[in-house]
């Protein structure tokens, strides 16, 4: 959130931090894409265009005027559709956090805002930032 709250564009992966052979397969990245083409795979990653998750998938994030909203689902348990939803801004403040089944948060300003999304069981999902129009500096 350091470079963030500085106005760099900046986005997170999910890897695994492998140190014996039961740490792999924990933590992968989503990219949306059209296809599995490089070009098409590079375009998305260049764009921000994919979230870090350890067993969550998302359903959506959309930004309608100044709302986000947010759902994920849990492809292990499909009944399972409610989790806590994490709105993060500036300097990691959280802005909201909500265990519902579908996240919202109507922008206030904020320079960017993050969505985190957390099971139960303590699975993540990571959204990329979501930043305002003139939030950004670009050197």
């Amino acid at each position: 959130d350091y470079l963030l709250t500085k106005g760099r564009l900046v986005y997170g992966f999910g890897n695994d931090d492998m140190h014996q052979l039961g740490d792999v397969n924990k933590s992968y990245n989503i990219i949306y894409t059209e296809d599995i083409a490089y070009e098409s795979m590079r375009k998305a990653i260049d764009n921000g265009r994919f979230c870090a998750s350890t067993g969550l998938f998302p359903e959506y994030l959309v930004l309608e005027g100044d709302i986000i909203k947010v759902k994920a689902r849990d492809p292990k348990q499909p009944d399972n559709n409610t989790f806590t939803y994490r709105f993060i801004t500036e300097e990691g403040k959280v802005l909201l956090e909500q265990t519902t089944k579908e996240g919202q948060y109507t922008l206030n300003g904020e320079k960017y805002v993050r969505v985190e999304v957390i099971d139960n069981d303590g699975s993540l999902l990571l959204f990329q930032p979501v930043y305002l129009k003139d939030a950004l500096i670009f050197e």
